[in-house]
């Protein structure tokens, strides 16, 4: 055969290749990209679900909540691992991050109707029956217990456990960041609230905060670095929070790196963080 002849053939196999590495991630697979929210309609008794595109494969865009959430307008960096969980919104689960980009993206503006199967799983997101009826059920409780309306409509929170002995030990706890970011999550927060008072309780000599700004590493091999100063701002806010807790600010110690730690594409969105930490 000649070597004219035997060209598409390899052509042919390079393309095969080609495909095999663009192959849908399976778990344990890293990905990190770029891509435009879609959004899917789940039906008249459940919100929107959102999801994005990369590789051939969709994934869902699932934060922790009070993270932050997709919007149709903005593009969205997705950082994270496969998991094996199942499928939500029609997408694969991370582990990991999603950010919504501040930059205005008109042409992410997809909004798929329902299809009479996408559904969103229990607890990914509000429905809005069940919403409506818990309204409903306290505005009902309320006619019947007049005294119930000038009470919390959540629970207290729990209190406080009790001292360690003496002496006491150190206790940290790390807050992460979504990408250029210096908005802690809810959960996270309410952990160092905890925190806080444990180290009013024992009287702590000090609070160290460490924070540091952070890059990610996109599957095509570009660099996203946050902006300069982003590491000082994340310390600043935490010592502004802290101090309003009632801890003596003149006993915070902010220590700040603005030199990103090398992105590796696979869980730079954990570097992006701060860890508080107790020191007795």
């Amino acid at each position: 055969m000649s070597c004219r002849a035997r060209l598409p053939v390899l052509v042919m196999a390079s393309a095969l290749v080609a495909a095999a590495a663009q192959a849908a991630p399976a778990p344990g697979d890293a990905v990190s990209f770029i891509a435009c929210p879609i959004a899917r309609d789940t039906g008249p008794e459940t919100d929107l679900c959102f999801f994005a595109e990369h590789r051939g494969e969709r994934f869902a865009l699932l934060n922790p909540p009070d993270t932050g959430g997709p919007e149709l307008g903005h593009k969205v960096l997705v950082e994270g691992v496969v998991t094996d969980k199942p499928r939500l919104c029609g997408g694969l689960q991370l582990e990991g991050r999603f950010t919504p980009l501040r930059e205005l993206s008109p042409e992410c503006n997809v909004l798929l109707p329902f299809d009479g199967k996408t559904t969103i799983a229990a607890g990914s997101a509000f429905s809005v029956v069940q919403r409506r009826t818990g309204l409903q059920e306290l505005a009902e409780r309320a006619e019947r217990e007049p005294a119930i309306s000038i009470l919390p409509v959540t629970q207290p929170p729990a209190p406080a456990p009790p001292l360690p002995p003496k002496p006491y030990p150190y206790r940290s706890l790390t807050l992460d960041y979504l990408f250029d970011s210096d908005r802690g999550q809810g959960p996270q927060l309410s952990e160092l609230i905890a925190l806080v008072d444990y180290a009013k309780a024992i009287k702590a000599q000090r609070l160290i905060i460490n924070t540091r700004r952070a890059a990610s590493r996109l599957d095509d091999g570009q660099v996203l670095t946050e902006t300069q100063g982003m590491g000082r701002r994340r310390a600043d806010k935490l010592t502004a929070i802290i101090s309003g807790l009632g801890f003596s600010e003149d006993r915070i110690v902010a220590r700040v790196s603005e030199e990103p730690p090398a992105p590796d594409g696979r869980d730079d969105w954990r570097a992006r963080r701060a860890v508080v930490t107790v020191e007795p």
